[in-house]
């Protein structure tokens, strides 16, 4: 089941994003709740970032696609570069802006990054121990419990 941001549950992404409203995204998004401790803690960790750095750093989206936590964030600093390839796999493409080193995009990428490759050995139902799947052409990552054959 997906936490959906104007859910008014207690996940942690919805408490973060009601303390913090300003990390609301501006498409409606959501987090499998296997996610939510991961995306939460991603999201403080952009917020403090934007405030030690005093660049505004809003939240665009954040969602599930191909089994991996996608965050996407627009800022007002001119640290975008050229195109980099962040994953190649047969299923899909993903590129984006690479930043320039040192600057609070590399900082968010870092931030994002790591939050992603935390939730491959998460499984998006529960957060136990996980790995990616393929069922049927439908990528995710879950505990041999919550596996989709």
């Amino acid at each position: 089941m997906h936490q959906r941001t104007e859910d008014p549950g207690t996940p942690l992404t919805n408490a973060v994003i009601a303390r913090l409203p300003r990390l609301r995204p501006q498409i409606e998004s959501f987090v499998p709740d296997g996610w939510d401790a991961a995306l939460a803690q991603a999201l403080e960790a952009i917020a403090l970032l934007s405030e030690e750095t005093g660049v505004p750093i809003s939240i665009t989206q954040f969602k599930e696609k191909f089994g991996d936590l996608r965050i996407y964030v627009r800022m007002d600093e001119p640290s975008a570069g050229p195109l980099e390839m962040v994953a190649d796999t047969a299923h899909y493409m993903s590129l984006r802006s690479s930043p320039v080193p040192g600057s609070v995009r590399a900082r968010a990428a870092e931030i994002i990054d790591a939050a992603a490759a935390r939730c491959q050995a998460l499984c998006q139902d529960c957060g136990a121990p996980a790995r990616k799947r393929n069922a049927k052409g439908w990528l995710h990552v879950a505990c041999d419990a919550h596996a989709r054959r």
